[in-house]
């Protein structure tokens, strides 16, 4: 870290480029156009995701959701297909306005799809009265 704190200026054109960036943005990119050292760049783009993520944790979705599960990884050979797969097992949540498009996301990596979890990621992620779509999955 940096003996004086970094300029005001230094924070905001890091929080754009992150927020700006389609496919994410790199340290090292962060680094290349804001002329700062890798260790700087990271120290900001580590702090500006946790900021992210720390407001993505407190939002709820409202209003009409879509909750499905999704498996996440390569194939391995001789590997179970469908719930039996040791992919990672991800829940997500998607907010819809009234003609059906997507608003906001939640998503989260569980260790397993059993009522239990769904129902705590559900309780978690989604505000009470909303309206949830979902499978025919038992869970």
């Amino acid at each position: 870290m940096q003996d004086s704190p970094l300029p005001y200026k230094t924070w905001l054109w890091a929080i754009y480029l992150v927020a700006s960036s389609k496919r994410g943005i790199s340290g090292l990119e962060l680094m290349r156009q804001l002329h700062l050292t890798q260790k700087t760049a990271w120290y900001l783009l580590h702090r500006i995701r946790q900021a992210m993520g720390d407001r993505d944790e407190k939002y709820l979705l409202e209003g009409l959701i879509e909750l499905d599960d999704s498996y996440f990884g390569g194939t391995h050979p001789g590997g179970k297909k469908g719930r039996g797969t040791d992919k990672s097992k991800v829940l997500g949540a998607v907010s819809k306005d009234k003609s059906g498009c997507p608003k906001f996301m939640k998503l989260r990596v569980v260790p397993n799809l059993k009522g239990k979890t769904v129902g705590k990621f559900a309780q978690a992620s989604i505000a009470e009265g909303a309206t949830i779509e979902i499978d025919a999955s038992r869970s």
